[in-house]
């Protein structure tokens, strides 16, 4: 070996070493710190390190959960509402921001029914949450062009409704409060889940999104609609907003068109999503946990925002002909995916109509 070279091998080391040092230095450090793993829902609690503020969200691969603990350290970019497992994707959604420590003292409030509680001296803007996109819901599918399918052909896109809500303009805390820092909180929540029980909600796949076990063999959600018959619901009030849970025992698909990969008919390129393909079939033990937050608008008695939606549902099995075993099992997710987007605005509308009744009735008495 050349003596130059073996003596510049010192100085080759020490530099790399110092460029690791400066990598590593510039490199970002969790900004959050995971206090705790709901198992059952897959919500996830963290703290920002730096100021306190308490959060919540959800991992977009539900696998990804037993990964996380407490204690553990997450990448969280709170504007974005999104967190990051290792500072390089983004890896699940915040959809709770409780109120941020050191919160303006509070003082007494009338509420609509004449009686005090007690709530922010400022505005309560953070309360006010727009509705989500729909490339912000916490979905298991991934959009797909139709450039996959067979001949190119177009699949129907999902656009979001319009909602009858009071608008999301900031209030000031003498005209609004949480609904939950209502005294008759409870009284109203039991009046809307008795008018909620047995309504329907009207499903539809999402169009465009698809569901891979591997690069060449998934499902893809085409089109079709499907009904949910809402049985009897739980509302109640946890410690971050309102919770509504109800259990449906069987739900029938028929009439709903998919698109497969491979697409068995094309032995050149089968690596591509088949013709629209029609199947039917039933799910059984559907769950649904859907939280919220709301805020009673006191002007008005009505509801001004439902704050921080989060929809959780959860499909005990299902069976859809004529597809492959292996399909069966993304297809599930594809149903979640379906009933989460009905949650979020469908279910939400007619939450809040209910809401809204039941709110009306308490400040005429």
């Amino acid at each position: 070996m050349n003596v130059h070279i073996i003596r510049r091998l010192p100085l080759v080391a020490l530099a790399v070493v110092f460029i690791l040092c400066i990598c590593v230095a510039n490199a970002q450090a969790p900004g959050a710190t995971i206090t705790g793993v709901n198992e059952k829902t897959g919500v996830v609690t963290a703290k920002v390190n730096s100021t306190g503020q308490v959060f919540e969200f959800v991992l977009a691969n539900k696998a990804e959960l037993a990964r996380v603990r407490p204690g553990q350290g997450v990448y969280v970019n709170l504007g974005k509402r999104q967190v990051s497992l290792d500072g390089k994707s983004a890896s699940g959604t915040i959809v709770t921001i409780p109120s941020t420590p050191g919160e303006k003292a509070v003082t007494p409030a009338v509420g609509p029914n004449g009686s005090s509680s007690t709530k922010p001296a400022g505005p309560i803007a953070a309360a006010i949450v727009p509705l989500p996109r729909l490339e912000e819901l916490p979905l298991n599918g991934v959009l797909s062009p139709d450039g996959e399918n067979k001949g190119g052909e177009s699949d129907p896109k999902m656009s979001l409704p319009n909602m009858h809500l009071v608008s999301f303009r900031e209030v000031n805390s003498s005209d609004a409060r949480l609904l939950r820092e209502e005294p008759n909180a409870q009284q109203i929540l039991q009046a809307a889940a008795k008018n909620l029980q047995g309504f329907q909600i009207h499903l539809a796949l999402l169009g465009g999104h698809k569901y891979m076990i591997n690069n060449c063999l998934g499902i893809k959600a085409s089109a079709g609609n499907f009904d949910l018959v809402v049985p009897d619901p739980d509302l109640r009030i946890e410690n971050t907003g309102v919770v509504l849970t109800f259990s449906v025992s069987r739900v029938l698909f028929n009439a709903l068109s998919v698109r497969l990969r491979p697409d068995v008919t094309d032995v050149i390129e089968p690596c591509h999503f088949s013709g629209r393909i029609g199947i039917g079939g039933k799910a059984d033990d559907v769950r649904l946990e859907y939280h919220f937050d709301p805020v009673l608008y006191l002007e008005q008695c009505k509801i001004g925002s439902m704050g921080h939606i989060h929809a959780i549902w959860r499909i005990g099995s299902l069976k859809l002909d004529p597809l492959p075993g292996e399909v069966g099992i993304v297809a599930k997710n594809m149903i979640e995916d379906s009933l989460t987007y009905a949650a979020n605005f469908n279910l939400t509308d007619r939450v809040v109509a209910m809401l809204n009744g039941a709110i009306g009735l308490q400040c005429h008495q």
